[in-house]
Order: C-alpha cells, then structure tokens, then sequence
C-alpha cells in the first residue's frame, strides 16, 4: 500500500493564525484547517508547502527556509502522513494574503480558535508557537479493530502526543538573549559558533535557547533557535578566562533524530502560556536571561 503524503501549514501574524474554511473531504467540510494538501509525485514536503499556500493564499514565502516543519502524524496503517509547517509573516505578507480558491481564508486569534476548528489544532498550533525546534511524530491509533471517527481520532492524536511530549525530560537549557546581527545567520545556518562570558559554567551537552532581541524596541522578536553545545574552548589562544567559545550544532541532530519540547512546552494545554513567550517587555524578562 503507497502512503499518501499531505502538508499543512500554519501562518502567524499579530496574535493570529491563518486558516482555511475547508470545502473537502467530506469530514472537514464546513471547518477550519491550517494550509495545505497533497505531495505530488517526485516533490519534497517543503516544496510542497510552499506551492500549497501560493495556490491557495495568493503568496510565495521566501526564504523557504521561513517554513519550519514542526510534527508529522501518521496513519497506523501507513495509508497517509501528514506533515506539519510553521512560518511567520510580516505586516506586508500578512495584507498580500488572498483567498485563491473556493475555500476561503480566515485570520483567528491564537487563543480564541472558533468552535468549529478541526480538533488536533488545539495541540498543534501551540507546538507550533513554542519556536524551539519541536519535532513529534504522532501515530493515529485504532481501538477495537475498528477505525476511529475523525474527531475521537484527532482527540487520540492530541493526547498520545502530550503523554509522548511529558515522559520527555529537557536537557540542561541556558535562555540567552541575542541580537539581530548574531540571530539571523544563526538561523540560516551560517554562524556555528557561540561566544560569550562563561559565567553559567557550560558544558559540553548543553543546549543553548537563543532569543532573539531587539535593542531598539527592547523587546524579544519571539524567534528562537535552539542549539546543543558541541565543544567549548576557554583560557586559550589569547582569550580571556572568562569568555568562551561554543561549537554549536542542531539540537535534534543530537537526539538522535527527534528532540522534544524545551521547557516552555509544560502545559501546552494553555495556548496563552506558549503564546507568551512570543513578545515580553523588558520588565518582565528574567534577571538570569542574558
């Protein structure tokens, strides 16, 4: 049997999230869901997502890179996957957004996601508003030999992720603040170094949780990266004794395919605990982040 592969992504502007009043399939009619639809033949799943919301948005998201893929879920019987992306538009790409298809695109507060949503985006969009490198991978269950109706499955879905997601311990995390200059490469993968005053006493292992912030609005941008210490050097070649330098890589590189979420993920259940860690003014940032 060949397994059926679907993208769907969830755009983020101001607080809100872009949906789509789906007409098809049958069980979704009349609801909403994140952007997206089926791989085709011989296309990568980025690819795809980024065509699928051309068609049906009306904009092409550049860089590609801009789309982050958070979850996948999959069918016990291997019949479909799903993959899930998550992007974050500016104030231009948010007002070029146009509906370009019989299934009409609706803007919705994050924590205020209308009744009729399909079920699973009620975990999926706070996993996908945590910003640290998520990636869970979710396997629809069957009970009794029978397959599940669509909203017992979601639902199934929703809790065998979170059960998944708390056996989970995180590994010793360091929140840093960083700036624009440093954050942005960082993210395009061409800075792999880290250097700063070693006064955490970091270790080898340890993950570093890279915010960035804006020192002209001295707030945090809500953009983060999160990378696993791969060596550090200190107290040599003309450094000082205090400052050292961090290899860095991919955090879930690290964890051997998959990393589950960091600390802020604890009671996804509250979209608005996630939520707030997007923007926080500098009166609220804590005395131990730097």
């Amino acid at each position: 049997m060949s397994t059926q592969a679907m993208v769907v992504g969830f755009a983020f502007h101001a607080g809100q999230v872009l949906l789509i009043r789906k007409a098809k399939p049958e069980w979704q009619a009349g609801r909403l869901n994140g952007v997206g639809g089926k791989v085709e033949a011989n296309e990568l799943e980025l690819s795809a997502m980024q065509r699928e919301f051309h068609e049906k948005a009306g904009l092409a998201v550049h860089p590609w890179w801009r789309w982050r893929r958070f979850c996948v879920l999959d069918a016990a019987d291997r019949s479909w996957r799903v993959f899930f992306f998550v992007a974050h538009l500016s104030d231009h790409e948010a007002r070029a957004v146009r509906s370009q298809t019989e299934e009409h695109l609706e803007w919705h507060p994050v924590e205020q996601l209308p009744r009729d949503t399909i079920d699973n985006l009620r975990w999926l969009i706070p996993m996908a508003l945590a910003r640290s490198p998520v990636w869970a991978q979710v396997v629809e269950e069957r009970r009794g030999g029978g397959a599940m109706k669509p909203m017992e499955r979601d639902f199934a879905a929703g809790i065998n992720a979170m059960a998944r997601l708390a056996k989970e311990m995180p590994p010793p995390a360091h929140h840093l603040k960083t700036w624009p200059e440093s954050f942005v490469p960082l993210k395009i993968g061409t800075k792999t170094f880290e250097v700063r005053e070693n006064d955490r006493d970091f270790q080898v292992g340890d993950v570093l949780v890279l915010r960035e912030w804006d020192p002209d609005t001295q707030m945090l941008t809500g953009r983060v990266e999160m990378r696993r210490v791969l060596f550090i050097l200190q107290g040599k070649f003309g450094l000082p004794d205090d400052v050292c330098v961090m290899s860095l890589g991919e955090y879930w590189d690290m964890m051997g395919g998959a990393a589950w979420m960091s600390t802020q993920f604890r009671g996804v259940e509250n979209s608005s605990a996630v939520t707030a860690h997007r923007v926080a003014p500098a009166s609220e940032i804590s005395s131990s982040e730097d």
